[in-house]
């Protein structure tokens, strides 16, 4: 059962990342960059709020994904923007 639940959300993270890449070129520059950590914080912040602020949140798992994001790394980065567990 966890074997078919793993490829579910193989899926579904594919079809999120394919629904992104179709609704522009905004949704795609921050989404992209999630996981960069060498990306600046308020940057990102700054294109996922309007992004949001123009297709809205509702009931989206994206949504969702970037605030956990957003909040993940106020916890975690310096005063820069950067996150801080990327040093080494």
């Amino acid at each position: 059962m966890g074997k078919y639940l793993k490829s579910f959300r193989e899926i579904s993270s594919l079809f999120v990342l394919a629904i992104l890449s179709m609704s522009g070129l905004s949704a795609q520059s921050f989404f992209t960059r999630l996981n960069d950590p060498n990306a600046d914080f308020f940057e990102i912040q700054k294109e996922a709020n309007a992004y949001f602020a123009k297709v809205g949140t509702g009931k989206r798992h994206v949504y969702k994904k970037y605030k956990r994001w957003e909040y993940e790394h106020m916890l975690t980065m310096d005063k820069n923007g950067k996150s801080a567990t990327s040093y080494s």
